[in-house]
């Protein structure tokens, strides 16, 4: 099963296209680890479709701490340079913004579920 669940805060922007099939909208999402005594981040590629999309947009702003729930993937593209290239992306299915806190072990998330944000497979044009 290919299925991730990510807790974080939004890293800047969130970026809206409108394309011939649906909207895109992408952004980065820091969560952070520890290892060994040291915490460490991790920034995650996170992009929705369909009038998610746009919602996550018009609701979500840089720092909002928000619960993806989605699946990973790997994409090829071609840079400006002519060079191929690789990017691995959480498809969401699933943003929820408001989470409450999480217990002393980081192993359990509460969230209040919204699901204002919440995806349909069929808002996703693949």
């Amino acid at each position: 099963m290919n299925e991730v669940t990510l807790v974080g805060a939004i890293d800047g922007e969130i970026k809206a296209f409108s394309g011939e099939r649906s909207t895109k909208a992408s952004f980065r999402l820091v969560t952070s680890r520890n290892y060994n005594g040291k915490e460490f981040s991790d920034r995650h590629n996170i992009v929705l479709w369909g009038d998610k999309a746009q919602a996550a947009a018009d609701h979500l702003t840089a720092g909002d701490v928000v619960m993806v729930k989605g699946r990973i993937g790997t994409r090829k593209y071609t840079k400006k340079d002519g060079t191929d290239a690789y990017i691995t992306e959480i498809t969401a299915y699933g943003i929820y913004k408001e989470v409450v806190g999480t217990n002393t072990n980081r192993d359990e998330v509460k969230v209040k579920a919204s699901g204002l944000l919440k995806v349909n497979d069929e808002d996703i044009p693949f």
